[in-house]
């Protein structure tokens, strides 16, 4: 779970984001929307640690787990575009090599294992670093512009990795700029402040 209570994000000595109160919980898929621009990413990058100007608490709660908090995927692909996508997929860890491969299956991948990755289209290369992201088993999987990674020829099997990282027992956070249904909770950035999407 992550609770994150009295939040402000500081720019330039000024508070830019307010956020009273987000709580993931456990073993759920979860929404952050807004328009281009709206801090979307800035609040992403501070709970994952890459933005340290703040006040307020971002606490992570878990029985099983420890020092992987959690695993930031951004628009842009972050793979070894010149080795295999096999090796790509045994590069990140040995101790996870299982759990990763059961995800590639589910991903469609084992077509493509031997080409290297700068050889696959974008949605497939994005596939793939969804693939090692849940396989590696973080408590909180973040998901920066998932509208825009996660497009109609990879939505349906995105869709099933993350199925199984829930039932497997994780949480996700993805940022959008459009609603998407069906979501456990919906948080919306307006004005520089973080609101319950159904309230």
């Amino acid at each position: 779970m992550l609770q994150i209570n009295d939040l402000e994000i500081i720019m330039n000595k000024r508070v830019v984001l307010r956020i009273p109160e987000i709580t993931l919980k456990s073993t759920s898929i979860n929404a952050l929307y807004g328009e281009e621009k709206s801090g979307k990413t800035l609040l992403v990058n501070t709970i994952h640690g890459l933005y340290p100007n703040y006040r307020g608490s971002i606490d992570f709660f878990s029985m099983k787990r420890q020092n992987n908090n959690s695993y930031l995927i951004t628009k842009d692909v972050h793979l070894l575009k010149k080795l295999s996508v096999e090796d790509n997929l045994a590069y990140k860890s040995k101790e996870f090599i299982d759990s990763i491969r059961d995800y590639s299956l589910l991903a469609g991948l084992e077509n493509d294992l031997d080409f290297k990755i700068y050889q696959l289209p974008i949605y497939k290369q994005k596939l793939v670093e969804l693939t090692i992201a849940c396989g590696l088993n973080p408590e909180l999987l973040i998901i920066d512009d998932f509208d825009k990674s996660f497009t109609s020829q990879n939505l349906v099997l995105a869709g099933k990795l993350l199925s199984k990282y829930k039932n497997d027992g994780g949480t996700v956070l993805l940022t959008s700029n459009l609603k998407i249904p069906e979501m456990d909770s919906s948080y919306e950035i307006n004005n520089g402040k973080v609101e319950n999407y159904e309230k």
